[in-house]
């Protein structure tokens, strides 16, 4: 996690086969703090944050959060899986860089 010039923050997921990065605002670190609240199989999303000059939106599906980006929640154009302690990882990490 840093912080970008224009004061938004940049988390980097990165795996061996895949790396996303997601920027995010204030704004956007206060609203992906409710996504484990938003669940996938209600089709319940949080929007937060831009990843590719898109939308990226958050939901819970068991231990896992889904990453969905796109232009909406429903025909988004990549979609990522990883465990949902990323996201308590990524707003604490938030969370110290904006203090």
């Amino acid at each position: 996690m840093e912080r970008e010039a224009d004061g938004r923050l940049l988390a980097k997921l990165a795996a061996n086969e895949l790396e996303v990065n997601v920027r995010l605002s204030g704004e956007d670190l206060a609203a992906l703090a409710d996504a484990r609240a938003a669940s996938w199989d209600k089709r319940r999303t949080v929007r937060a944050g831009e990843s590719a000059a898109a939308p990226v939106f958050w939901a819970s599906e068991g231990d896992q959060a889904m990453l969905l980006i796109g232009d909406d929640d429903e025909t988004w154009d990549v979609a990522v899986a990883v465990p949902l302690r990323v996201i308590d990882e990524i707003v604490r990490a938030g969370q110290r860089l904006t203090v």
